[in-house]
Formats: structure tokens, C-alpha cells, sequence
């Protein structure tokens, strides 16, 4: 059971999954609406409870794993596409993507 969860996260990885499935189901429901949305609450609410600031680490590890991962999918299922979706796909990531970038150079008052 193992090698067919790898061999399915590692074909969106490659960009052999559809960039509907890619882009609806694994970049905006995974990683924006349950890593990005549901693991700031649970990041919060752990810190909070044990007092320590640990649970943002592990969260912060998530959004960098995530991004990239999806990121890499994404772009790949659309070059596979090239439709105006693909456009539109990769553009949305990319928004998302340099948000990202620019509320991590905030905290780090690189900006």
C-alpha cells in the first residue's frame, strides 16, 4: 500500500496527474485551505495550550513542503495542458507564491 501512495504523490509531483485534479483538489483544497487555513488555527491553538512556539516550526515546514510540492505539480500538469487554464493556474500559484514570499520576509523584517 506503501509504493502506491508514493508512486500517486510522486505522479503530481511529475505532472502526470490531470491540472484539474492538480489544481482543485491538491494546490487550493490541501495545501491553501487545509495546510495554509486549517494549520494556522491548529498551530495556534497548540501553541497556546503548551505554551511554546514549536507548533510553528513544524507549520512553517508544512507550507514550505506543500508549496514547492504543489507548485512543482502544478507547473508541470500545465505545461502537459497548455490551455488557458494552465495560464490562469499557474498565475493564481504564482500570486500565492510571492505572498507567501513577501509575509515571510515581513517576519523576517527583510522587508
Amino acid at each position: 500500500m506503501y509504493d502506491r501512495i508514493k508512486a500517486y504523490f510522486l505522479s503530481v509531483w511529475r505532472g502526470q496527474r490531470s491540472l484539474a485534479e492538480t489544481f482543485w483538489l491538491w494546490t487550493v483544497g490541501v495545501v491553501w485551505g487545509v495546510i495554509y487555513i486549517g494549520g494556522s488555527f491548529v498551530a495556534v491553538t497548540v501553541s497556546r495550550g503548551l505554551k511554546t512556539e514549536e507548533p510553528y516550526i513544524w507549520y512553517l515546514g508544512a507550507i514550505i513542503i506543500g508549496t514547492i510540492w504543489s507548485t512543482v505539480g502544478l507547473w508541470r500538469s500545465a505545461s502537459r495542458s497548455g490551455s488557458l487554464w494552465s495560464i490562469l493556474a499557474r498565475l493564481a500559484q504564482l500570486l500565492v507564491v510571492s505572498g507567501l514570499l513577501f509575509l515571510f520576509a515581513r517576519a523576517l523584517k527583510l522587508v
